[in-house]
């Protein structure tokens, strides 16, 4: 399902590469379900010279915003590598993974508060179909002791993950899981399918970003992962004929 997406026309919708922009992101979701759920954004710098030039909190989380997976988290004023940040204007994340989403989007970087005081913050990832939520996936201490738990989204643990060697610790339902749920519901109608990202603690919670190939659409799935009733519970049986499902078309990348 995933990598249909990527590989045709559908990747191209110009609302999918907008919102592929972590900057330009937060407009949609602001205008979508209001401003108080995107991340907060304290700076966007998009020159090496602004970067030189920026006294960057104490405590903040320190990212691009035409990538994935690259983030720094600075915590109590460590060091923090500038030109490794600086490295990040020169990356185009099209060349590594070939999300052709990424591929014109303007390199920046985006400055974010820590969320909650960097406490207690747990990732939801909550995949959607066909304008409703199907999956969650719960991370917890994503740069430590990772552990990954799937829930339908009745909060019923589903024993699948993406990696099914992280385990699935005893993780309670958020308290705001309605209104977590009722905000991807809004954000989700815009696209055939997506993943919402938050972060909550219980009590709050913010959207963080809309991704749209988990893993790249070329992430493995180690054996005993259950691949297949991970796609059940996603997709419904839509995923064993995905070509009527996401638009068809023909590959937009035939080097693929």
């Amino acid at each position: 399902m995933l990598y249909r997406i990527k590989t045709t026309d559908e990747i191209l919708e110009p609302l999918r590469v907008f919102v592929t922009d972590k900057e330009l992101a937060k407009l949609f979701i602001a205008a979508t379900i209001g401003p108080e759920y995107p991340v907060p954004t304290l700076a966007v710098l998009k020159s090496p010279e602004e970067i030189d030039a920026y006294d960057f909190p104490d405590n903040c989380c320190i990212k691009p915003t035409h990538t994935s997976a690259m983030i720094i988290l600075r915590k109590d004023g460590e060091d923090i590598d500038r030109e490794r940040i600086k490295s990040w204007l020169n990356f185009n994340y099209y060349n590594r993974v070939r999300e052709a989403n990424y591929r014109y989007l303007e390199p920046k970087i985006i400055v974010e508060p820590l969320l909650f005081n960097s406490k207690s913050v747990i990732d939801y990832k909550c995949f959607c179909y066909n304008g409703e939520p199907r999956a969650i996936q719960v991370d917890i201490d994503r740069r430590g002791d990772w552990k990954v738990g799937m829930f339908h989204a009745d909060w019923t643990e589903h024993q699948v993950t993406v990696d099914a060697e992280m385990g699935h610790p005893a993780m309670q339902k958020p308290a705001n899981l309605d209104q977590m749920l009722a905000a991807a519901t809004k954000l989700c109608q815009h696209f055939p399918t997506i993943r919402v990202d938050m972060y909550s603690n219980g009590e709050d919670f913010y959207i963080g970003e809309l991704t749209h190939c988990t893993g790249g659409a070329i992430q493995p799935m180690p054996p005993g992962a259950r691949e297949d009733e991970l796609s059940e519970l996603i997709y419904g049986s839509d995923w064993r004929h995905p070509a009527s499902q996401t638009g068809g078309g023909r590959p937009t990348h035939p080097a693929q």
